[in-house]
């Protein structure tokens, strides 16, 4: 699970329905290939309240602001190569759900994550003959990746 900086044990239950949401979505697009569209919403909607309740509590929204930042653009590039490469909007979801969890994401997470999402992305596509593979556990190994570290 992501860790909470310092003082800020408001974000935890945030953290805990993100990690929780990603890592089912991740595991059931493994092994149908759909991302499931009311968990992605719902988890989305949920950890978006639950971090703005941490910014409130703790009287600083940086955390929410910066997260919801990441998960807009997340969401917009995964938009944008939607297109060319197979993607489904389970895995636009999904990726604006994993970039809510970033919102204190060091410069070391941020290139952990980008390793980790290549790596498992290369490793899911070569086990796979077909064209079209499951980006979830990929995307899932990115975010967690980068908000662990």
């Amino acid at each position: 699970m992501a860790k909470a900086p310092h003082g800020h044990v408001w974000e935890v239950p945030a953290l805990v329905c993100w990690s929780a949401a990603l890592l089912t979505a991740a595991a059931y697009d493994g092994a149908t290939r759909r991302v499931p569209a009311a968990l992605t919403r719902q988890a989305t909607v949920a950890t978006l309240v639950l971090l703005a309740t941490a910014g409130v509590l703790e009287q600083n929204a940086k955390t929410f602001l910066v997260a919801s930042a990441i998960s807009a653009l997340a969401g917009v590039v995964t938009l944008g190569v939607r297109r060319t490469s197979h993607l489904g909007l389970g895995d636009v979801r999904l990726a604006a759900l994993g970039g809510l969890g970033l919102g204190n994401v060091t410069d070391l997470g941020a290139a952990a994550g980008i390793c980790a999402f290549a790596f498992v992305g290369v490793l899911t596509a070569t086990r796979r003959r077909s064209p079209a593979f499951p980006l979830g556990p990929a995307l899932a190994a990115g975010f967690l990746t980068a908000a662990i570290l």
